[in-house]
């Protein structure tokens, strides 16, 4: 059964341990915000944005700070949230 937020549910917080981009940890978010009116969505997670990037584009040239794929997964949901006046935030915690 797909996961979804209702019309009075505007704000999605998801808290991951693993990599954005592994096990179709991507996947499952758009189908979930696909499938609902988020207004907000925040993603926490355990994985630092230059481990992100190195998984994205490979370990040559990322920095301690690299947040490329930050960005890349911001830019990804904003589509998802159909680019209206939406806010995403991705959190390294």
């Amino acid at each position: 059964m797909l996961q979804s937020g209702n019309s009075s549910q505007p704000k999605a917080v998801f808290f991951l341990s693993s990599p954005l981009g592994s096990g179709g940890l991507l996947a499952t978010m758009q189908d979930i915000i696909n499938a609902s009116h988020f207004e907000e969505v925040i993603v926490f997670t355990a994985v630092c944005s230059a481990m992100h990037s190195v998984i994205e584009y490979g370990p040559a040239n990322v920095t301690d700070d690299d947040s490329r794929a930050f960005d890349l997964y911001r830019s990804q949901i904003q589509e998802w949230l159909w680019l209206c006046n939406k806010v995403i935030r991705t959190l390294f915690i």
